[in-house]
């Protein structure tokens, strides 16, 4: 029995996405599973403005300057014969994932944890150390 059917990849960050994506396309293997890939890029709040005066998406742009830059990440795993889908929602980043799980029925989501910045102290339970 396989665990997993439709995993999510959120590529919400460039550091440290590479080895995480392999270990999503490795788990998406194993599981048979389908792998998406996502970033979601923020709503510009000069884009209207700029739509109206310069006849310019920024917003449009920018989601296509971001799926290049995915398709480009994923492109070792597709030229491998390993099937990984593509896709750049615009909005807040937590929303527009659980859009997405809600719309294509997603049972994982893998996220690449976020980097310490040492501002915690690991002794004292995770409260904030004084600086």
């Amino acid at each position: 029995m396989k665990r997993f059917r439709n995993i999510l990849f959120l590529a919400d960050r460039e550091d440290g996405i590479s080895a995480g994506l392999e270990r999503a396309v490795d788990l998406a293997g194993t599981n048979e599973a389908r792998l998406t890939v996502i970033d979601v890029v923020p709503e510009v709040a000069l884009s209207g403005y700029i739509k109206r005066t310069y006849d310019i998406d920024l917003d449009a742009q920018l989601k296509e300057q971001r799926l290049q830059s995915l398709e480009s990440l994923t492109r070792q795993f597709t030229d491998q014969g390993v099937p990984v889908y593509t896709t750049v929602a615009r909005g807040k980043p937590f929303l527009e994932v659980i859009r997405a799980v809600q719309r294509n029925a997603h049972d994982l989501i893998i996220k690449v944890a976020e980097h310490d910045t040492g501002d915690y102290c690991q002794h004292c339970h995770g409260q904030q150390v004084e600086q």
